[in-house]
């Protein structure tokens, strides 16, 4: 998700989080361990 040269990349964070419902979303809001999975699958 980051380069060294660059920012974020918000728009494949936006991608990934575009599809999901908004139970998916609270879901991942409330639990720190799916947040961190969803920000490593972005990195990738």
């Amino acid at each position: 998700m980051y380069n060294q040269d660059q920012g974020p990349d918000i728009p494949a964070a936006l991608a990934t989080l575009n599809h999901l419902s908004n139970a998916d979303l609270n879901q991942i809001l409330n639990d720190d361990e799916k947040f961190e999975e969803i920000v490593k699958d972005i990195k990738q």
